[in-house]
């Protein structure tokens, strides 16, 4: 979608894209992924993307592989599964809820960062790379 396409409601400071990346025990390949998003999608610095990745991890020393790439990706927002805050929430998360399904577990977390504000949502898996 090009910028000119987007709903012209929304603030400009809103973002249009809700990135969502899924990642376990690949913290080497998240980075690669989100360094190939970087560098290879036009105009990513003033793009309306609000990125987020969504992992975990079954061992320490794959958890210490997730704090780098946190540190070399500060634009990026990082929920580890099994770990979010109850108060982070969204209306799918809440409907899902309310339908009978449980607070708990990939889905619900899932459902946690979908940001309802936000009209389109792209997914990506950490073993993706963008090249152009």
């Amino acid at each position: 979608v090009a910028a000119s396409e987007l709903d012209e409601s929304l603030p400009e400071s809103t973002p249009a894209f809700n990135l969502i990346i899924f990642s376990k025990d690949r913290a080497c390949q998240l980075d690669q992924l989100l360094t190939s998003l970087w560098h290879h999608v036009p105009n990513i610095e003033t793009a309306r993307l609000k990125t987020q990745v969504l992992y975990d991890f079954s061992e320490k020393k794959f958890g210490e592989g997730y704090d780098a790439v946190k540190k070399m990706h500060p634009h990026v927002l990082f929920h580890q599964q099994n770990n979010m805050s109850a108060s982070f929430s969204s209306v799918f998360f809440e409907a899902h809820v309310a339908r009978g399904g449980s607070p708990q577990g990939f889905k619900a977390e899932y459902l946690r960062i979908l940001d309802d504000s936000i009209p389109y949502t792209m997914h990506f898996v950490d073993d993706m790379v963008v090249v152009n």
